[in-house]
């Protein structure tokens, strides 16, 4: 469980974090948030998360283990193939407006950033969903009969 959690910290905090780097380039966000925001937003599901481990961001432990996350969070963005796959989707959004996440996967792959996580290759991921929207056709089918 703990494994996930931090994954899904990771994926939130590279989200903000990445965002803040377009906006304001040059600058490193650093931040422990305590203040309020607005429910859903990305800060309180870190929160939600935290507390779930057992932190949370009014004790030492709890600011000490968010700062550490949001740190290597830092250090995922800012890895330069890394951070060329997140402008060329952020500009692929930009002109689009939404994008499958299979799709940058693969330019993540195309980039040669590194693979934090388990390593798919394009092909595994084709197969995935594959497997996937086949068996969502076969769960319809069945609740038609």
């Amino acid at each position: 469980m703990v494994r996930g959690a931090e994954t899904e910290i990771l994926i939130l905090w590279g989200g903000i974090m990445a965002e803040a780097r377009l906006l304001f380039p040059g600058h490193r966000l650093t931040r422990v948030a305590l203040g309020s925001f607005p429910p859903k937003s990305d800060d309180v599901r870190i929160r939600d998360i935290l507390r779930r481990l057992g932190y949370t961001l009014r004790s030492k432990a709890g600011r000490s283990y968010a700062l550490r996350l949001q740190n290597k969070a830092w250090d995922i963005v800012t890895e330069a193939r890394t951070w060329a796959a997140i402008e060329i989707i952020a500009n692929y959004l930009l002109r689009r407006g939404c994008m499958l996440g299979r799709s940058a996967e693969y330019l993540f792959e195309k980039s040669g950033a590194p693979t934090f996580f388990r390593k798919r290759t394009f092909k595994q991921v084709e197969d995935l969903w594959e497997t996937y929207t086949s068996r969502k056709r076969e769960i319809k089918s069945l609740g038609k009969k």
